[in-house]
């Protein structure tokens, strides 16, 4: 599957050296992060519960458990089911794996599980040995992922070895050929809106652009994501003013509005309160004492 033309997908670490490693403690109001990118990634919850949204099915994550994310999977972490908790996870790009399209075990694992027709994502328990076995590696990895440079055979080995089980035991769902259209549907909408969230957008707009009636896209776009259009652009507009006044805490809170698409300063104020659990005057003042 070629990759979108979408900056905002650009590969993690180097072009030789597609591999990324992050811990992160999710105790935030803006939770409903909607994204994809073109590297497969793998997280991975050493406590706490959490819930996550991927390709519209629903995968809640307990202590010692993985979800494995294929590439350009839609996902979000939505919220944590317990206070207390962090994840860990790993993105790496087909490159790090793979030195070209021609090489033999490139060739085998994609002609054997081609894209277009199965998607990798699942939800790793340890129901079974072969589970058992690659959260082993999950953990292997996540112990190497703190030098990955370093430690880049072990760290290659260790994910070959992990697409290896998946291939060998069948670990793989069919795509429906509607679905991937759906799937690449919504990747398009979420382009758009992140291209155009400063200025004025309309469902009606936006269904326009992408040739689809509004009840369809609206069905289609709570279905995969969990939330209307309306919401996420909300949100995503509100994530974009938290990121500028992090930025610069001196930016005039109605330039920080007029960037992120409020033409209305009171509602501005509304929506990031109801967001964010603060108004943007009382996080300005939090980032500044940070």
């Amino acid at each position: 599957m070629p990759e979108p033309n979408n900056p905002e997908l650009a590969l993690r670490g180097t072009d030789s050296f597609t591999y990324a490693f992050y811990r992160h403690d999710p105790q935030r109001a803006d939770h409903f992060d909607v994204h994809y990118h073109g590297e497969y990634e793998i997280i991975y919850v050493p406590k706490g519960s959490f819930h996550y949204l991927a390709g519209g099915a629903d995968y809640w994550l307990r202590p010692g458990e993985a979800l494995f994310l294929d590439q350009y999977s839609i996902h979000a972490f939505l919220e944590p089911a317990q206070p207390c908790g962090s994840y860990q996870g790993i993105l790496f790009g087909k490159k790090f794996l793979f030195p070209s399209d021609t090489n033999p075990a490139c060739r085998q694992f994609y002609e054997e599980i081609p894209p277009q027709r199965f998607s990798l994502t699942q939800k790793l328990t340890g129901a079974t040995p072969w589970q058992q076995e690659i959260l082993a590696l999950i953990r292997r990895l996540l112990h190497l992922g703190r030098t990955p440079e370093e430690n880049a055979l072990p760290i290659q080995i260790s994910l070959l070895t992990i697409l290896d089980i998946l291939r060998q035991e069948q670990a793989y769902t069919p795509i429906q050929n509607h679905l991937a259209t759906q799937n690449e549907t919504v990747r398009e909408a979420l382009f758009y809106i992140r291209r155009h969230f400063d200025k004025k957008l309309t469902v009606s707009g936006i269904a326009d652009a992408l040739h689809i009636s509004v009840n369809h896209f609206i069905r289609l776009f709570k279905r995969l994501l969990g939330a209307t259009p309306q919401k996420y652009i909300q949100t995503f507009r509100i994530q974009q003013a938290a990121a500028l006044i992090r930025q610069d805490p001196t930016l005039p809170l109605s330039e920080v509005a007029t960037r992120t698409g409020f033409p209305d300063a009171n509602y501005f104020t509304r929506s990031f309160k109801q967001i964010m659990e603060t108004t943007p005057s009382q996080y300005r003042q939090t980032t500044k004492m940070q």
